[in-house]
């Protein structure tokens, strides 16, 4: 147990200018008795005020140094596939207490994520963003601060279970930063190319410009354009040679699609997810959903 709490509370229970009022009057009390009882008893009562006087300053002063310390920190938290039940519950303003501590935890913004198109599991990630207290700890081996909230070190990759009370979630820390913007807000409007390969036309035709993604009644994605070319096939002739031809129904398609992003000290993200060339990508406009790569951002 903590000396001096973060309230600044001695021991947890008692303030400590309320302890310091109730030692001095001790100390009063025990001088008065002195005055009575000779002039030695008077001086080692005096001894006893001076005595009680530091240790309570010495307890204000290591409250004051650990208050100061302490930072708000806003922590991304990706708690993967989840169940209707907690769909249905979680919520900006949930507060959630972390696990093996009385430390609590508050929702900030909330993100559901479509499942890729044909998985197994079918139910949405959601991605949460937090706002937690806590110290920048120095890690001298590494050069750089570690952020703890309560002894549990909050860092990027680390997992980490809240209890929301009626539900618990477990969730592993992609991101924290110092700012509060929300998933959704305090970045910026991003350009993404989207290649999606050997669609079926039922697909192709169903996709058109000027479809969106909605969370929670807020645009995340738009469709500007699409850029249609025929699919290739590798066929194998009989004696063995390899021939590229133009598939007879299925499609490539670029989708030019426009993303809400936010870029912190981790890089630029799209609903909590990093945002990068090369990684892939879902798209949920509502009648369908397509999972893709993402070939250009800007």
């Amino acid at each position: 147990m903590d000396v001096i709490n973060e309230d600044g509370d001695l021991f947890g229970t008692i303030n400590v200018v309320d302890a310091l009022v109730v030692l001095v009057l001790m100390a009063v009390v025990i001088s008065g008795v002195a005055i009575v009882a000779g002039a030695f008893s008077v001086i080692a009562a005096f001894a006893v005020l001076l005595l009680l006087t530091a240790i309570v300053g010495g307890f204000t002063t290591i409250g004051a140094q650990d208050s100061t310390q302490l930072e708000r920190r806003y922590a991304t938290i990706e708690l993967e596939s989840q169940p209707d039940y907690v769909l249905e519950r979680i919520d900006e303003g949930n507060v959630g207490t972390l696990d093996g501590t009385d430390e609590t935890v508050t929702v900030t913004d909330v993100q559901i994520i479509p499942a890729r198109g044909g998985a197994d599991d079918d139910r949405p990630d959601v991605t949460l963003r937090t706002e937690v207290t806590g110290k920048p700890i120095p890690d001298d081996a590494h050069g750089r601060d570690r952020f703890q909230v309560t002894g549990t070190n909050f860092q990027l990759g680390n997992e980490i279970r809240l209890d929301m009370g009626p539900y618990t979630v477990t969730g592993m820390i992609t991101d924290l930063e110092r700012e509060g913007a929300t998933l959704s807000e305090g970045g910026a409007t991003t350009t993404a190319h989207v290649d999606l390969k050997n669609v079926s036309p039922i697909v192709a035709n169903t996709l058109e410009a000027g479809m969106t993604e909605t969370t929670r009644g807020e645009t995340v994605a738009r469709l500007e354009s699409i850029e249609r070319k025929p699919a290739r096939l590798i066929l194998e002739s009989e004696d063995g040679e390899l021939h590229e031809r133009e598939h007879p129904r299925n499609v490539n398609l670029t989708l030019v699609v426009e993303l809400q992003t936010t870029v912190g000290e981790t890089g630029m993200r799209f609903r909590g997810q990093r945002l990068r060339v090369d990684s892939s990508i879902v798209l949920d406009f509502g009648s369908i959903t397509v999972d893709g790569t993402i070939t250009a951002i800007r």
